[in-house]
């Protein structure tokens, strides 16, 4: 068996998948986060968990910081919700 070597469009294309996967994942997410009652906010958490899957998989630690911080600092009067999301950290 040899290596199997990338084609230049290789890492473009996914990288591409990517930001596609954590698009319709952080749909979903911002779909549960949005309810104005609190019972959704487990979903909205593991659609979080969800995206960090993909970020980390990636190799992209940084930018998943980044989107958590951002979530933290939008939801931050969400009482209910901010334990679930740090609990992602």
């Amino acid at each position: 068996m040899g290596v199997k070597m990338l084609s230049r469009s290789e890492p473009a294309r996914i990288e591409e998948e990517n930001y596609d996967q954590i698009s319709q994942i952080d749909q979903g997410a911002d779909s549960a986060r949005s309810h104005s009652t609190s019972k959704y906010y487990h979903h909205a958490a593991c659609w979080v968990g969800k995206v960090k899957a993909v970020y980390l998989t990636a190799g992209r630690e940084k930018e998943w910081e980044a989107y958590l911080s951002s979530l933290l600092s939008i939801h931050g009067k969400k009482y209910k919700l901010v334990p679930m999301l740090e609990a992602l950290q």
